[in-house]
């Protein structure tokens, strides 16, 4: 009698499993090459990564680099010390690609709006998905991501269309968490949460959350700036500069719904212990106005709304007699609530247009 059969294990059982065990690692590694040209053709030639990691469990990509082009206000698009994939393997030798999570961790984004306008984020990616495809890549393979995150990282935001030289923004301690997100079907709704500190000293926060469908960009969607100093925000609430401020904060809630690209939102503005820069006597009539204007607590707030196109809507302050208090302030002073708030309602179309970018990469 065998020694299989004394130990009551049978001789094609153990074939069956040697066969299963060699037939896993052979599939491990096809997914691993797959998984690993997969990640190179997306991020494109800009990117660099020192090294790749694959585990069980996920896809480490570590120290990333993407290289902005010519004429981009940073170096890099974006440094990152990881991307965490998790794929779910069972997918990968089928005709979709499913990834439970994609994490990035401590790293530095750059976006730019150009003097066109747009903004723009990650260029090289949105700009490797109009390549024309391999004549073997009849159909793009179905991509589901379940949730991407930011965490541990900053975005520096340059905007060459309100001023020049550019005016930078940096939102610091940005986190965010994004999903479901699914190509080329773009029409799933996702929720987007996003919070960040607003300028260098973090004394300011935003905040973006709600739902929104990349392909259509419809979306229900609530900002807020809270606390922030009104000097971040100066081009856009002065672009005439006829006013400086020694100091000032912004607080600001914004919820927009949109729907067949036609955004209907409702905002309030609040100008809270504003100083004039200018301590001439030329400029006691504003600093009479900002006294005016302002209640016990030193704040001027406007209730205005947003409707029409969502590229170009109308913006309309609330009837009523706050309206024309705040309004003779806005006057007095030169600044521009609607500049301001087309600004901040731009977000929905930049955020979904990014996103969009960078899920059509092949």
């Amino acid at each position: 009698m065998s020694a299989f059969k004394r130990c009551g294990w049978p001789l094609w059982l153990s074939i069956v499993l040697l066969i299963g065990l060699v037939a896993l690692i052979v599939g491990l590694r096809m997914a691993v090459v797959a998984i690993e040209r997969s990640v190179r053709e997306w991020l494109g030639n800009e990117a660099q990564i020192a090294k790749i990691d694959v585990s069980w469990r996920a896809v480490v990509l570590r120290d990333v680099r993407i290289r902005a082009p010519s004429g981009w206000p940073t170096k890099d698009a974006l440094t990152a010390d990881t991307v965490t994939l998790q794929p779910r393997w069972t997918t990968l030798l089928s005709n979709q690609i499913e990834i439970i999570d994609i994490a990035v961790r401590g790293y530095t984004l750059s976006a730019w709006r150009p003097p066109s306008g747009g903004i723009k984020v990650l260029p090289s990616l949105q700009a490797h998905a109009c390549e024309p495809s391999a004549p073997h890549d009849n159909q793009r393979r179905l991509t589901h991501i379940g949730k991407l995150t930011f965490t541990h990282g900053k975005v520096d935001f340059y905007d060459a269309q309100i001023s020049q030289p550019l005016h930078h923004i940096a939102l610091n301690g940005l986190t965010a968490s994004i999903g479901p997100l699914k190509f080329p079907d773009l029409n799933t709704w996702t929720h987007v949460d996003i919070a960040s500190d607003f300028g260098a000293t973090g004394a300011g926060r935003l905040s973006v959350a709600g739902t929104l469908a990349l392909g259509t960009l419809e979306a229900d969607i609530d900002t807020t700036l809270t606390n922030v100093a009104i000097h971040h925000l100066a081009p856009y609430l002065q672009p005439n500069a006829k006013v400086a401020f020694k100091r000032g904060v912004i607080d600001l809630s914004l919820t927009s719904t949109v729907r067949s690209r036609q955004i209907a939102a409702r905002g309030k503005l609040t100008l809270s212990r504003l100083e004039l820069a200018d301590n001439s006597l030329a400029a006691l009539p504003r600093k009479a106005a900002i006294a005016a204007r302002q209640d016990d607590n030193g704040r001027a707030t406007f209730h205005f709304k947003l409707t029409g196109p969502l590229t170009k809507p109308t913006f309309t302050l609330q009837e009523g007699v706050s309206v024309r208090i705040a309004g003779g302030l806005a006057n007095a002073l030169g600044i521009s609530i609607e500049g301001l708030a087309h600004s901040i309602s731009g977000t929905i179309e930049s955020i979904g247009n990014a996103l969009a970018g960078m899920l059509s990469a092949k």
